[in-house]
C-alpha cells in the first residue's frame, strides 16, 4: 500500500509542476490487476489528467462492471463519475452520458459539468450551456466556477447566442483581470473577439486578438497561440476579401492535426469566395446537425444532389449506400467491414477515437477495455485485407488512438448525406425499394435476382421485412409476391 500512496504522491507532483509526461511513464508501467481497490480512483484520475486513458479505464471497469468486480461492493458516485470522464475522453460520449445518469450531482457537484463537456464534442452546445449553468449555480470554488464561466462563454459563442456570450465575457474578463487568471484572460479575448467578428466590428475583434497574441505569444506551438492565429486569418481575409491568410492558415492546422480549424477554416473560405465544390465537401463530411444547419443558412445554398462524391472524379467508385462499385456489388452491404468504412466517411475532417467508433460498430454494447479494442483491431485488420484483395487504394490508419480513412490512389466513394453503419437486412431492403419503386410488387424470383441473393439469403431478408413492417407478403407458394412498403421504409431510415 505504502508503494501506491508514494506514486499517487509523486504523479500529483509531477503534474502540478507542468511535467505530466513523467506521472504519465509511471502510470504507464502499472500493472492495473495488482492496484487495491482504495488506490483505482485517485490513479484513475491521475491517469485522465496525464492522458493515459486507457490505463484509467483498466483500473476503474473491474469496479464499475458487476461481471468484473472481485470486491462485492457497488461503485462508489465518484468512481462512477471519474469512470464516465473516461469514456467521453476515449470517445465514448453517449456511454458516458449514461453512466452520469447514475450519479448525483449532489454527491459529485461536477456532473453537470461533466455532462456539459460530452454535449460539447456533440456540438450539442446549447443543452452544454444549460449544464454549465446548473454547475455553476451550485456554488463551485472560485476557480473552477470561473473555469466553467469561460466553458459557457464559449458553448455560447458556438451556439450563436451572441448577445449572452458578450455580456457574459465582458464580465469574465474583469475577473481575470482582478484575479490575475492570465492564461483564461487570453481565452476570454479569443472568444470576445469571435463575436465582434460575427457582429461586423472588425476593429472590436482585431484588437482582441492583438490582445489574446499579447498573452499567448506568436510561436503557434500551443492550441491558444492556434486559434488567434485562425481568427487573425479569418479576419484578414474578410477584411480583403483574399482567401490566401486562410489558405496559408489551413496548411497549418493541417500539419498541427488541429481539424476543427481545418473545417472552420473551410467555412469561413466560403464566405469570402464561394465554392460548390468546397461547400459540398464541408456539407456532406460534417456530421454535426447544428453545423450543417448554419452551414446552410449562412451560405444560402444546397447541395447540386443527395450524394457527394469523395476522391477523384471519374476514378472507380464504391457506393456506400448499396457496396456496388461500377454497378457490381463488391462489399455486401450491411457487413462490418460496410459499416465501418461508413464510420470512418461520416467526417471528412476528424479521426474518431476507439470508443466512438465501438460505439457506432456495436450500439447495443458497452464498452470494454479489455476487449473491446481487440474487437476493432481485428475488423481493421480484415477490411484492410479486403481492400487490398480488391486492389483497392485505400488506408485506414491509426495515430494515439484516433482512425481516419484516406484514399492513396484514383478512388472515390459516394456517401449520402446521412449515412450510419446500417444493418445489413435494412441496406438491402432500401436498395430492392430503389431497384423496384415506390410501392413496387415484387415476386421473390424478382427480387433475389435484383438483389443478387441466394434463396435462403432472400428467405431471411423478407422474414425480416415481414416481422419488420416494411412489406406484406400476398399469395402463397411459387405465387408469392411482396408489397413493398415505402412510406415505413421511410420511417425506418
Amino acid at each position: 500500500m505504502k508503494s501506491f500512496n508514494q506514486l499517487i504522491e509523486e504523479c500529483e507532483g509531477h503534474i502540478r509542476s507542468g511535467r505530466a509526461d513523467l506521472a504519465a511513464k509511471k502510470l504507464a508501467a502499472l500493472n492495473t490487476a495488482e492496484v487495491p481497490r482504495e488506490s483505482r480512483l485517485p490513479l484513475a484520475t491521475l491517469c485522465r489528467r496525464a492522458s493515459l486513458t486507457s490505463v484509467g479505464l483498466r483500473l476503474l471497469a473491474p469496479i464499475v462492471h458487476p461481471e468484473r468486480n472481485k470486491w462485492r461492493a457497488e461503485a462508489s458516485q465518484k468512481e462512477l463519475a471519474e469512470y464516465a470522464v473516461l469514456l467521453f475522453r476515449n470517445g465514448s460520449t453517449q456511454e458516458a452520458l449514461i453512466t452520469l445518469d447514475k450519479v448525483d450531482a449532489r454527491e459529485v457537484p461536477e456532473q453537470p459539468m461533466y455532462r456539459g463537456f460530452c454535449h460539447i464534442f456533440q456540438w450539442e452546445y446549447d443543452q452544454a450551456a444549460d449544464y454549465l449553468q446548473v454547475y455553476l449555480d451550485s456554488e463551485p470554488a472560485a476557480y473552477s466556477a470561473f473555469v466553467a464561466r469561460v466553458n459557457l462563454a464559449a458553448a455560447l459563442v458556438s451556439a450563436s447566442r451572441l448577445d449572452e456570450a458578450l455580456k457574459l465575457l465582458d464580465a469574465n474578463i474583469e475577473t481575470a483581470r482582478a484575479n490575475d487568471y492570465h492564461r483564461l484572460l487570453g481565452n476570454c479575448f479569443e472568444l470576445r473577439a469571435q463575436v465582434y467578428l460575427r457582429y461586423g466590428d472588425y476593429k472590436k475583434s482585431r484588437g482582441d486578438l492583438s490582445e489574446a497574441a499579447k498573452i499567448f505569444g506568436s510561436e503557434q506551438t500551443t492550441t491558444d497561440q492556434l486559434f488567434v492565429a485562425k481568427w487573425q486569418s479569418v479576419l484578414e481575409s474578410i477584411e480583403s476579401r483574399q482567401t490566401t491568410p486562410l489558405v496559408s492558415f489551413r496548411e497549418k492546422a493541417l500539419a498541427l492535426r488541429h481539424w476543427e480549424s481545418v473545417r472552420d477554416t473551410d467555412f469561413y473560405f466560403l464566405k469570402v469566395a464561394f465554392e460548390q465544390e468546397r461547400f459540398e465537401h464541408l456539407l456532406f463530411g460534417t456530421p454535426y446537425g447544428s453545423y450543417r444547419k448554419r452551414l446552410l443558412k449562412e451560405m444560402t445554398a444546397k447541395p447540386n444532389s443527395d450524394s457527394f462524391l469523395y476522391g477523384a472524379k471519374n476514378a472507380p467508385c464504391l457506393d456506400l449506400s448499396t457496396g456496388e462499385l461500377t454497378g457490381s456489388t463488391l462489399l455486401k452491404p450491411g457487413q462490418k467491414s460496410h459499416q465501418l468504412l461508413t464510420v470512418l466517411l461520416k467526417d471528412f475532417y476528424k479521426p474518431i477515437r476507439l470508443g466512438g467508433l465501438f460505439a457506432e460498430l456495436f450500439p447495443d454494447e458497452k464498452f470494454d477495455i479489455f476487449t473491446s479494442p481487440n474487437r476493432i483491431h481485428q475488423l481493421l485488420f480484415r477490411t484492410r485485407h479486403w481492400l487490398e484483395s480488391n486492389q483497392i487504394p485505400v488506408a485506414l490508419e491509426e495515430v494515439e488512438g484516433n482512425y481516419s480513412l484516406r484514399i492513396t490512389g484514383e478512388f472515390s466513394f459516394r456517401v449520402a448525406l446521412e449515412r450510419e453503419a446500417e444493418e445489413s437486412h435494412e441496406v438491402m431492403w432500401r436498395k430492392l425499394n430503389r431497384l423496384k419503386g415506390d410501392s413496387a410488387v415484387v415476386s421473390a424470383k424478382e427480387a433475389r435476382e435484383a438483389l443478387g441473393m441466394s434463396r435462403s439469403a432472400f428467405h431471411r431478408l423478407s422474414v425480416w421485412a415481414l416481422e419488420t413492417g416494411l412489406a406484406q407478403k400476398q399469395g402463397n407458394g411459387n405465387a408469392v409476391r411482396y408489397r413493398i412498403s415505402d412510406t415505413k421504409i421511410e420511417r425506418a431510415a
